[in-house]
This record gives C-alpha cells, structure tokens and sequence, in this order.
C-alpha cells in the first residue's frame, strides 16, 4: 500500500498499514516501521491529520475512545515507537510525566 496524501487513510487501511509496518522485536513490542515524527513516536496520516500510530492502536484493538481524549501509555519497558495493544494502557497526563521523568532519569 503506498502513501496517502490529503485525508490519508481509511480506518480499514490504517489498521492493515499498522499490521504490515512493524516488526516483532525480542521483548514481544511490535516496532512501528513507518514514519516517525520529531518525538520518536510513529506517525500516520488519518481523517485530514497527523496521529500516533500507538493512539490508533488502541483505539482499533483496545476500544479505546478517543474522543475522550485519554493518554495511552506503553509499559515502562516498551519503546515509544510499539503498538502491541498488550504493551498499551489508557493514563493521566500526570501517570505519563511520571513515566517520562522515570525513564529520563533511568528510574
């Protein structure tokens, strides 16, 4: 599937982009290989905007709603750049600065 440009992808083929760009590493994450933005986290072209692929992985595979907004989180042992549903959970901001802070400072 190449590109999207514009509105990007549909949600059917965001889902089927998100199992064919990653690859399993030796922790069990599934590592995004598609495009990452300036933060390290993985990035894809949805409904006219940029998403993080983790935030669409929960909201395909974990229910998540998004219009509530939450924060997902991965584990404190996953990369930033994994959207195994298993390694994401739904967070406050103040849990992801904690985590954030915790692994700056290799707590």
């Amino acid at each position: 599937m190449s590109p999207k440009l514009g509105r990007g992808y549909t949600l059917e083929e965001v889902e089927q982009v998100l199992i064919d760009r990653h690859r399993i590493n030796k922790d069990g994450c599934w590592i995004w290989t598609g495009a990452i933005g300036t933060h390290g986290y993985g990035r894809i072209r949805y409904e006219g905007r940029e998403w993080r692929v983790h935030r669409l992985a929960a909201y395909l595979w974990l229910g998540v709603d998004w219009d509530t907004t939450p924060v997902i989180l991965h584990r404190s042992d996953c990369d930033k750049l994994c959207i195994n549903p298993d390694h994401l959970y739904v967070g406050t901001q103040r849990e992801n600065v904690a985590d954030y802070l915790a692994r700056k400072h290799g707590v």
